[in-house]
Order: C-alpha cells, then sequence, then structure tokens
C-alpha cells in the first residue's frame, strides 16, 4: 500500500489598511474643523486633484455648503454664455442665497450687448444683495434696475470699466451724429434713469479703469454716475490717455486739484496713464507724455495721488480689487521714503 502526502506552503498576505480600520468610530474629524481650515484643505485638495467642485459637493452636506462658499464667493462672468447661466442659476436660488454667498462679482465681457444681455446683468445684480463689489463694463440697466442699498459702513467698490453716463440725455451731440443726420425727436432719446442716490452712497472705492473715447472731467465722471455727494468715497480711481489734447491735460489736472481739495476724507487718487493706442503698448513710453508730468508733479506735492501707468483690459481679470489698491498703498510708502 501507498501512501501520499501532500505539502501545501502558507503565503501570507499582507491587507492594506483602510480607513475603516485606522480613523476611529464616531463623528469624522474633517466636520469639526474650522471653516476657514476646512475651506483651505477644499483649496488644496482642487489644486492637487483637480476634482470637480460638483463631485465633491455629493460627499456630504457640510463639504457641500463649503463648496457653496466656493463656488459663489466670488463669481467673475467674462462671456455672454456665462451671464445667461448665472441668471439661470439667481432666478433658480432662493433670495437668501447668492444674497449670503456672492461677495464679489465681475461681469468682464466687454464685447457687443444687446438689450437682453444687459437686462440679464441687471437681474444678476439685484439677486446678489450682499455684494461688497461690483465690476461691470459701462451698463445703464445694473443701475436703472435699483438692485440693493450696500449698507455702509463696510467698504463697497464699484469698477466701472470706463466713464458711465447716468443722466437723461436732453440732447445729441453733434460729434456723435452722422453727417448731415439731424438729432433725434424727444421722444426717441434717452429717458431719465432712475437709481437710488443712497446706492452711490454707500460707495468707499470707485474706479474707473480706462479712458472713455472723449474728454470727461474727473469732476464731470462723478456727476454723470449721481448728483449725490458720495460722502463715502475714500479711493478713486481715473483714466486718462496720453499723448491727447494738451488743453484738455491742463483742465484734467486742475479738476484733479479740486477734487483734492474738496474732498479730504480721501485716501488715494489714482491716475492711470494709457497709451494712446491700445494695439501697441509696450512701444510707447507714457512716463515721457505732457500729462504724466504734470500729474507727477502735483503729486509730489500730495501724498494721495498716485499716477500709474494703464494696462487695457487689466480690469478683466477678475474681482481682486484688494490686490491693486495693496500696489497703490505700496507706491504711496515708497514715494513717502523718498520725498
Amino acid at each position: 500500500m501507498t501512501t501520499t502526502t501532500t505539502t501545501t506552503t502558507a503565503t501570507t498576505r499582507t491587507r492594506g489598511l483602510s480607513i475603516y480600520f485606522t480613523v476611529p468610530h464616531g463623528p469624522d474629524r474633517f466636520s469639526s474643523l474650522p471653516a476657514e481650515l476646512a475651506l483651505r484643505i477644499l483649496e488644496l485638495a482642487l489644486a492637487t486633484h483637480k476634482r470637480p467642485l460638483p463631485a465633491l459637493a455629493l460627499i456630504s452636506k457640510r463639504i457641500t455648503a463649503l463648496v457653496d462658499v466656493l463656488l459663489y464667493t466670488a463669481v467673475t462672468l467674462a462671456t455672454p454664455k456665462s451671464i445667461a447661466l448665472f441668471a439661470r442659476t439667481a432666478a433658480s436660488k432662493p433670495p437668501a442665497f447668492l444674497a449670503a454667498h456672492v461677495k464679489k462679482l465681475a461681469v468682464t465681457w466687454t464685447g457687443p450687448a444687446d438689450d437682453k444681455l444687459e437686462a440679464a446683468i441687471a437681474r444678476i445684480a439685484r439677486a446678489c444683495t450682499g455684494l461688497r463689489a461690483l465690476a461691470v463694463p459701462p451698463c445703464v440697466p445694473v443701475f436703472a434696475a435699483r438692485p440693493f442699498t450696500p449698507a455702509p459702513p463696510a467698504p463697497f467698490e464699484l469698477v466701472l470699466g470706463s466713464f458711465l453716463d447716468l443722466r437723461p440725455a436732453e440732447r445729441v451731440p453733434a460729434f456723435y451724429l452722422p453727417a448731415g443726420a439731424a438729432p433725434p425727436p424727444p421722444q426717441a432719446r434717452k429717458p431719465p434713469v432712475k437709481t437710488e442716490h443712497a446706492w452711490f452712497g454707500a460707495v468707499t472705492h470707485l474706479r474707473f479703469c480706462e479712458p472713455p473715447p472723449f474728454y470727461a472731467a474727473p469732476s464731470e465722471a462723478l456727476a454723470a454716475l449721481t448728483p449725490g455727494a458720495m460722502p463715502g468715497l475714500t479711493h478713486l480711481q481715473l483714466a486718462r490717455r496720453a499723448r491727447a489734447n494738451e488743453d484738455n491735460d491742463r483742465a484734467f489736472v486742475e479738476d484733479v486739484r479740486a477734487l483734492l481739495a474738496a474732498r479730504p476724507a480721501l485716501r488715494a487718487l489714482v491716475v492711470s496713464v494709457f497709451p494712446s493706442v491700445n494695439t501697441v503698448p509696450k512701444m510707447e513710453d507714457v512716463t515721457r507724455s505732457f500729462i504724466w508730468g504734470l500729474l507727477r508733479e502735483m503729486s509730489m506735492q500730495d501724498g494721495r495721488l498716485v499716477v500709474r501707468e494703464g494696462v487695457y483690459g487689466e480690469w478683466t481679470e477678475g474681482v481682486e480689487g484688494d490686490a491693486f489698491w495693496r500696489g497703490v498703498r505700496e507706491q504711496q510708502r515708497r514715494m513717502r521714503e523718498v520725498l
């Protein structure tokens, strides 16, 4: 009789530890983190893994709330499609949602805008009643809609792509009309724009980012927005094109001087000097222009005046106005050291 013996060799396998075995039972630790730290962790996770925010929002209600903060605190709308989509979001969300979440809104589309697109921008602004910073191209319906009144004394920044005239047009200047054309009849002219003066009274930071195609004195630019005094205004940016009419340059500088004298509460008045043509900014040294020399001389007498080189399109990069004003403060500090 033959006996067969079978020997089996056992192989030991190491099992990878899972979260279930390594994390103590009980509430997850992420839920107990302070909101600021949890938001920072989510930002780092997104930067590292590029995971879409909507996917993260499905993990838990806590993360959904934090994702809403990341999505809506600072909103930039750069295309007509994004404007239309966000207008749809504004219509679908509860009124308190956008009011609580959206603090900075930048509409940076500078292309053609029909009545439908401007109406969408106005609806968005009207829905975001908790804004602390609003950046828009010259768009009358945003202000005709009387969206909300910011609550002072918190800072409120209004960034305008350029000059915006909200006054009723009593007449059409001849140089705006084609040769031989007659002015339109009174009933066809722009009706008065009903705005809430208290809205502008709450503005503390106001920026006219780029020069208009026509001459406008700084005081006229302010008056075109509101007949009110804007008593809370502490920071103002103006824009002027280099190598323009020198008589207008002198008038512009004198108007700036008058503004500084009439507004002692102004901490900074910035004049951005732009190249005469926006297609070749690198080929023109604006620091050698007539207007630059006049403004530079005045800045030596009043440290609140800051002269900067303007960059076309810079304001459309988002809603980080804090970075702009930090740069202004740094320039003022360097000027004080020189003087």
